[in-house]
């Protein structure tokens, strides 16, 4: 979880980065891997803002918890 919220603190503006998906690098025993995460429309009331979406897996250890 703590290299999750990493890389959320390097993620640009979603309502103003123009691809669909947006890469950000995080240290994982001394390597560099990527996260991506994909720009998604919200429907929020009247307005559907983008906002970034994690797909990827998490695994959580009992010992982790």
């Amino acid at each position: 979880m703590a290299q999750l919220q990493e890389a959320i603190k390097d993620l640009p503006d979603p309502e103003l980065w123009s691809e669909m998906t947006c890469l950000c690098s995080i240290l994982v025993a001394k390597k560099q891997k990527h996260i991506e995460f994909t720009r998604k429309r919200i429907n929020r009331g009247e307005t559907s803002p983008y906002r970034w979406v994690y797909e990827g897996r998490v695994l959580i250890r009992k010992r982790d918890s």
